[in-house]
């Protein structure tokens, strides 16, 4: 058997995950696997950020131990261990249930986790992962900013590889990207009920995005790829940006950037460009990329903070909050993402958790988001909260400029 992956075949964790069973055919004493089904979470449990959170229960295994963790595009994840006692892998798997607790995935043990003794069940075990092989590459979950639910059919096609990769950066760096240039607002609401624009967050309309660099291929197809595409987003986003009368904004905007971004050239021109005006910019940061490289944020936020910007903290939720005390990053706001899993059937000492969660940020710092009904906003205002941004927050600006007999934008 050549265990070697062919000349040219595109990394994927799928077939990353294939090319190791394979490997280990001859040597399966001691060592085990377990398959976690995060795909069949509800999609309000199965964010990106939620898996992410789910890949760092299993650091300590793959830090201290002969183990590896493949973190599929279904939303599944495969452990390979050598060596590892049982009880190690449970520690494990106890954190990521007590991050999904309430989802009905949980009540059921043989449908979220199948174990295999690759001594005595390899085959079945291999026959498994030749299925998630055979499955490819095709986006099911939560998508980045700029892709409504509604617009994934458009984007469909090819995952992304390295070589289209190469192409699509090349027409992006030489395409006018204003017309795909998206905003939402974030409000506040007032003592009196008044809501007062806090901020318009700008972004990329991915789904357009697609249509006119990448005709045929999914940009997120591949999302280990599609990362690297938005280091060249960012760069394109500060270059329109900063083509537009920073110094006379009358409103305050936000816009989304990876930690990288911040110590490049084109970072440096926008900021020359808004001059003044930094007070009226909000730079969020994903908490991936947060805690992927604290140094480097801690040193981004102070820079920014000291240059008169303020900083966003993207992509929390009460479960991801059970697992740090995110105080201590020090940004001038935190996004806490809306579910209706936060009050549906929501004990008292439930609400009481997230009561403390809010206070533990510091409620004005707080901003609750994907508003999508009034009801949303009742909830995060008995919480103490008073900003919120989604679909409904939209739409309230929209009918107030128009009672006004103004525009939004």
């Amino acid at each position: 058997m050549n265990d070697a992956l062919p000349t040219g075949t595109e990394l994927t964790p799928e077939k990353l995950l294939l090319d190791q069973a394979r490997r280990v055919e001859r040597t399966r004493q001691g060592r085990s696997a377990i398959h976690l089904h995060l795909s069949a979470l509800k999609d309000h449990y199965r964010q990106p950020h939620h898996l992410r959170i789910a890949e760092r229960a299993f650091d300590f295994l793959i830090n201290g131990t002969d183990s590896q963790l493949f973190a599929l595009a279904s939303g599944d994840m495969v452990l390979m261990t050598k060596g590892v006692p049982d009880g190690d892998v449970d520690a494990a798997l106890s954190k990521v249930r007590s991050l999904f607790k309430g989802d009905p995935l949980l009540e059921d043990d043989a449908a979220f986790v199948t174990w295999y003794d690759l001594q005595d069940e390899y085959k079945d075990f291999l026959s498994a992962v030749e299925k998630i092989a055979d499955l490819g590459l095709q986006p099911t979950g939560p998508q980045p900013p700029g892709t409504h639910p509604s617009a994934m059919k458009a984007m469909a096609g090819k995952p992304l590889t390295p070589e289209s990769l190469d192409k699509a950066i090349t027409v992006l760096r030489n395409t006018d990207i204003f017309d795909l240039i998206r905003h939402q607002a974030a409000i506040r609401i007032g003592g009196g009920g008044d809501a007062k624009l806090l901020f318009r967050e700008h972004y990329m309309s991915i789904a357009d995005l697609q249509t006119r660099i990448t005709p045929g291929t999914s940009l997120l197809g591949n999302p280990w790829l599609f990362q690297y595409l938005t280091e060249e987003l960012d760069r394109r986003m500060l270059s329109a940006m900063g083509q537009r009368d920073m110094g006379g904004m009358k409103h305050p905007i936000s816009l989304n950037l990876n930690l990288s971004t911040i110590f490049t050239r084109e970072f440096e021109a926008f900021n020359n460009a808004v001059g003044r005006g930094t007070d009226k910019v909000v730079i969020e940061f994903q908490t991936m990329d947060v805690f992927a490289d604290l140094p480097r944020y801690a040193m981004a936020r102070k820079h920014l903070q000291n240059k008169g910007y303020k900083v966003l903290i993207d992509g929390l939720n009460p479960l991801s909050l059970q697992f740090f005390d995110p105080g201590g990053l020090e940004p001038d706001y935190f996004k806490v993402y809306w579910g209706e899993e936060y009050v549906a059937g929501a004990s008292a000492k439930r609400v009481d958790e997230m009561h403390s969660m809010v206070a533990t940020m510091g409620a004005p710092r707080v901003l609750m988001v994907r508003i999508d009904s009034e009801d949303a906003i009742k909830f995060g205002l008995t919480l103490g909260i008073t900003q919120f941004q989604g679909r409904f927050t939209d739409n309230l600006m929209r009918a107030m400029a128009a009672k006004m007999g103004r525009k939004t934008s």
